[in-house]
């Protein structure tokens, strides 16, 4: 696990109070519980965490770890492409 991956297990975890052992990488968040308002919380946390910004539109695509990194890469390759 990349340490981009293990920030976003971290921020999952404790958003789900979760023990970290319990996630896997491609374990829906529907199986911890994870409602739509969660899923709101976490696109705005994980915003504030890595000062970036994403379209409400990337909601469907938290859907597991691997859904949550792939955003937030897109989303810093976005911003280092913007940035001189």
């Amino acid at each position: 696990m990349n340490a981009l991956a293990a920030e976003i297990k971290g921020i999952v975890c404790e958003l789900l109070a979760l023990d970290p052992t319990e996630v896997d990488e491609s374990t829906p968040f529907d199986e911890f519980g994870m409602s739509s308002t969660m899923r709101v919380r976490l696109l705005a946390t994980v915003e504030t965490h890595f000062d970036v910004l994403l379209d409400i539109d990337q909601l469907y695509r938290l859907t597991d770890l691997r859904g949550v990194e792939a955003v937030v890469s897109e989303a810093l390759e976005r911003r280092a492409a913007e940035r001189p």
